[in-house]
This record gives structure tokens, sequence and C-alpha cells, in this order.
């Protein structure tokens, strides 16, 4: 194999990792540089407008602005991007898919039971949740997209 291809390869491996920490760098940058009054601050906002609502009555604050993110997606991404990093680095086999839909159901109990209106969720929990998704997310995937670049 050449050098150019293995580290492009080597690359694709990290991709999740690397768009994960993106997203979370953003979420947190942007209310910072808000507080600290940069025009870059609409921008970072921006940049998370693909990926969550960003409503701020379901978002966590920094300082008096909101974050990038809501609750759930900054823990569904924060969840993942620290698993991912265990995964990669202690070298962790891929969960099964049972304990994955159960660290899955918290999310979605909280999701649902919030949008079919039996509950109001809160943020902390919205966040605990989506992180505990996160988690289960990269213990599942993470290890078989490796293992699929180990192979190419």
């Amino acid at each position: 194999m050449s050098l150019i291809v293995h580290i492009f390869f080597s690359a694709c491996r990290v991709l999740p990792i690397f768009f994960c920490g993106m997203v979370v760098t953003l979420a947190i940058g942007a209310p910072i540089t808000e507080y600290l009054r940069l025009p870059e601050s609409a921008t970072l906002y921006e940049a998370t407008a693909f990926t969550c609502h960003r409503l701020p009555s379901r978002s966590l604050f920094i300082f008096t602005s909101p974050m990038g993110l809501c609750a759930r997606c900054f823990g569904l991404y924060f969840g993942f991007f620290a698993a991912a990093l265990a995964v990669l680095f202690l070298r962790l086999k891929s969960i099964g898919f049972v304990l994955f839909g159960l660290l899955l159901l918290p999310c979605f109990i909280d999701g649902a039971s919030q949008y079919l209106g039996f509950r109001l969720s809160t943020n902390p929990l919205r966040f605990f949740t989506g992180l505990i998704a996160g988690v289960g997310f990269a213990l599942f995937l993470f290890p078989r997209w490796i293992s699929v670049f180990l192979w190419l």
C-alpha cells in the first residue's frame, strides 16, 4: 500500500472524532465569542445550524448566551467524541446490539415522552440522556468504522 493511501485511510479512521470534536468546539465557542463581543460569534452559531434546532429554551448557557447546540445534541456529540477517543486509544471492541439499544433507551423515552406531551424535560436531563446515547453510538458504531478502514 502506498504512503498516500495509508495516510488517507488513517485519516478516515478518525474523521468521526474530528467532526464531533469540531461541533463541540463550535457549540462552546459560539457563546464565548458572543460574550467577548467578537464578530465571529454569528459565524460560529451558523456553523452549528445544520446539526441542531438550537432552541434557546432547550440549550445550556455559557455566561448569558445559549450554546450553539441544544442540550441533548450537545450531549450526543460530546458523548460520541469522548467515547470514540476511548475506543481509539484503549482499543475497545464494539458493544452488542442489545446494550446499544439500552443506552439509547433513556434518550428515546425522554424525547418521546416530551414530544407526546406527557411531561416536560429539563436541560440537564436532556444533556445526560444525550450523553448516554452518544456514548452508545460511539461504542457500537466507531469500532466497526475503524475495522472497515483496517481491511482496506
